[in-house]
């Protein structure tokens, strides 16, 4: 297969993934609304579990493929990107006062999970048991968006008119469809993802990192730019959260399962540290980690999302991506 055609079936798939993600997320809010499903649980639960489809359809794969790099890459990557580049776009457009404890919450959830991570893959290795320690992780996250439900915290959306009708068949094919459309869509960006990398002699972690992490985040940072044009910031805020701790948990446990429980994080050379070392470990998950930071811990006391931290994680981002791009 020639170049020119793996750079478009490459491009094929991020439009796939945009589309049938936009698509899907529609469908799984209508269909929701139908069956009044608090606002809360669909924001935390429903959205991001569609909007984590691509990133964890597209690192399964790429351990199934034998692509470990590529997988646990794209996994930190897009929540590098979700955090940096999406989130900080969404405060630095529309600051918000934050009014209830669900932010908190779910904010000290995910540095934790995160900090978590960081700790079991000291070991450059995501065992079984490591895996079993994350999907508790998931699990304790789905039960409190529920309690919090439940409790009432944040008031139930009524149904609202989109894209996808609300009768219940034309729905749930909606819902099938773009599912679909997101399978497709994530093998082919994988497929040729690879081959790229390997054609340009580029490492497939920052393939990961970059092309790819953007691509699979595309249905958050569509989620996210419909809610700002629909003066909804923090039903963003909330669906980045929840896909982000999705990223941290969910994802690493399935690789994990994937890769019959021999998930290992590869070494690299690199022009900041002396020998090889884990730049996954090193230097991705710490970014991660302070980008999170930056955003959650201000708002534990000032009960806000300021301009400056949504500028200041977008200028980091860029920088990231700028010197892994140049070293």
């Amino acid at each position: 297969m020639s170049f020119v055609m793996t750079i478009l079936i490459f491009t094929i798939g991020l439009l796939l993934i945009i589309k049938s993600g936009d698509i899907f997320v529609n469908a799984a809010i209508t269909l929701a609304e139908i069956t009044h499903i608090p606002k809360i649980l669909i924001g935390a639960t429903v959205v991001s579990l569609a909007t984590t489809l691509p990133e964890l359809l597209v690192s399964v794969m790429s351990v199934a493929q034998g692509s470990i790099d590529l997988g646990i890459s794209n996994n930190i990557g897009s929540v590098i990107c979700n955090t940096g580049f999406i989130m900080g776009l969404s405060v630095l457009c529309m600051p918000q006062t934050l009014s209830n404890h669900s932010f908190r919450n779910k904010g000290l959830l995910l540095l934790f999970f995160t900090g978590l991570l960081f700790y079991l893959c000291r070991d450059l290795h995501i065992s079984y048991s490591d895996s079993f320690l994350l999907l508790g992780c998931f699990l304790i996250f789905t039960l409190l968006s529920i309690s919090e439900a439940k409790s009432g915290q944040q008031e139930e959306d009524s149904p609202t008119e989109g894209s996808v009708p609300a009768n219940k068949e034309k729905c749930f094919l909606s819902f099938f469809l773009g599912a679909a459309g997101i399978i497709i869509g994530a093998r082919l960006l994988v497929n040729s993802g690879i081959t790229i990398a390997g054609v340009l002699g580029i490492p497939e972690r920052i393939i990961g990192l970059t092309i790819v992490a953007l691509g699979t985040s595309l249905p958050e940072l569509v989620t996210t730019v419909t809610a700002l044009m629909k003066k909804e910031g923090q039903m963003s805020i909330g669906n980045v959260l929840g896909a982000n701790i999705m990223n941290i948990t969910l994802i690493p446990a399935c690789c994990s399962f994937v890769a019959a429980g021999h998930m290992t994080l590869n070494l690299q050379q690199t022009s900041f540290f002396p020998t090889p070392v884990s730049s996954t470990l090193y230097i991705d998950i710490p970014l991660a980690l302070l980008l999170m930071s930056l955003i959650i811990l201000p708002s534990l006391k000032t009960k806000q999302l300021k301009r400056y931290q949504g500028l200041t994680v977008l200028l980091l981002y860029f920088a990231y991506v700028y010197v892994i791009g140049t070293h």
